[in-house]
């Protein structure tokens, strides 16, 4: 007899499938991460036996802690692809946004029961978004409701930023980066921290600090050194310095001034002049476009367009470039998605060359960190400035020489066109 199945239970057995093999690759990962530690028992035995046998410098006790090393690596490799596998990403509800990501330390492991909050560019809370804490992933996500979305792009014209507190609400981090917030966009954001710092003993809140100097900082270098001994940003005012646009001309409280830890100081930063030429964004990403727009003393205004992310290409502006305008005056930007590389050629010709063996990776996990990491052609021929420390994390490469051969491989593809 013939079987009818309906849509839905097409669904569901897909969606049941997929949480069976879920399941499966998480339980081999764990199998995998029980059988390395059981062999790191047996190779920190053998280490100490040998070394007191023939001596720390022997050729044979070198590779034993070469092995035992290489052993280290694969279990928190093995570790943070087991806590990858447990994530469970929430869908984007329409006209909505979605912020996630993840809190990890040096080793790419995540930290938990972090709270993860959206502030403003001065450190305080925006009303009504959530604060969720890291899970055992390091995992969080920041979902945002459709009516949430055009009323916070417009509040805080500036941009909004992600800030990390201890369960405690200490202040450990906060992006110097806003985030490019708008309708149906999911951005992604790995912050990674050292665990010395959440155990680190936070001063008294009613101490008090020495303000740092902020004069000739840029304005995101100033912020920086604001957070590091707890203080905020307060009032941004321009005046035009043509030889200092974007950086700190003049601040308050003075440098060396004793305030409270938790203060606001406010800058003066050095605009172009009160009337400003506008520049030539068009054919550039949407990031860099902003930060052209705002460091010569104009905003950002409306952003129109599909696609809306940090990479995307703006197409046309209002006013048009070279157009002679008020300090303060909004760009209008029209975007379009970026022109994507062929991953999927790129991908072959990489795993195809003779070296790629010496990289240590799987074909699967190289194809997610480019997916993940590439989204325009310039970014793809950015990895060529890349440093070896820089490709080893983005990569998640065992150490410096296998990020020496991944280099080799991309330089040869690259270059190749």
């Amino acid at each position: 007899m013939a079987t009818t199945t309906t849509g839905d239970s097409v669904s569901s057995k897909f969606e049941s499938d997929l949480g069976d093999l879920k399941l499966e690759r998480i339980t081999a990962t764990g199998e995998a991460a029980a059988t390395q530690v059981s062999m790191l028992s047996l190779l920190q035995h053998e280490a100490a036996r040998i070394e007191t046998k023939l001596g720390s410098q022997h050729p044979r006790t070198l590779q034993l802690k070469a092995r035992l090393q290489g052993n280290l690596q694969a279990i928190h490799a093995l570790e943070v692809e087991r806590q990858l596998a447990r994530i469970e990403v929430p869908e984007i509800v329409q006209d909505g946004a979605l912020i996630h990501g993840r809190i990890v330390d040096e080793d790419g492991l995540g930290i938990d029961r972090l709270l993860v909050a959206l502030v403003d560019r001065s450190g305080s809370p925006i009303r009504d978004t959530s604060e969720p804490a890291t899970n055992a992933s390091g995992y969080f996500a920041i979902p945002l409701d459709p009516q949430m979305v055009d009323p916070l792009t417009k509040e805080y014209q500036d941009g909004v930023f992600l800030a990390v507190l201890t369960p405690r609400r200490r202040l450990v981090h906060q992006e110097a980066k806003p985030l490019a917030v708008s309708r149906g966009v999911s951005l992604f954001v790995e912050i990674q921290l050292s665990r010395g710092d959440l155990t680190a003993t936070p001063s008294s809140p009613c101490a008090n600090v020495a303000v740092p100097s902020l004069i000739g900082l840029v304005e995101d270098e100033a912020l920086s050194a604001l957070q590091k001994v707890g203080l905020k940003s307060g009032e941004r005012k321009t005046l035009p310095a043509p030889d200092q646009v974007g950086r700190v001309l003049a601040q308050d409280p003075a440098p060396g001034s004793q305030v409270e830890v938790g203060s606001s100081v406010s800058v003066v930063i050095g605009v172009q002049s009160n009337t400003i030429k506008v520049p030539s964004v068009i054919g550039r990403t949407l990031k860099d476009a902003k930060e052209e727009i705002t460091k010569l003393g104009l905003i950002v205004g409306k952003i129109s367009g599909k696609s809306q992310s940090d990479e995307s290409i703006v197409r046309d502006q209002d006013p048009k470039p070279e157009t002679e305008v008020p300090a303060g005056t909004p760009v209008n930007l029209v975007v379009a998605p970026p022109a994507k590389p062929d991953l999927k050629d790129i991908l072959e010709r990489i795993t195809t060359d003779e070296a790629f063996a010496e990289i240590g990776i799987s074909v699967a996990k190289l194809q997610k960190r480019l997916e993940k990491s590439i989204a325009t052609k310039e970014q793809l021929g950015s990895l060529l400035g890349s440093s070896d420390e820089d490709l080893k994390s983005s990569f998640g490469l065992r150490d410096i020489n296998a990020a020496k051969a991944l280099m080799r491989v991309l330089r040869k593809v690259l270059e190749d066109g």
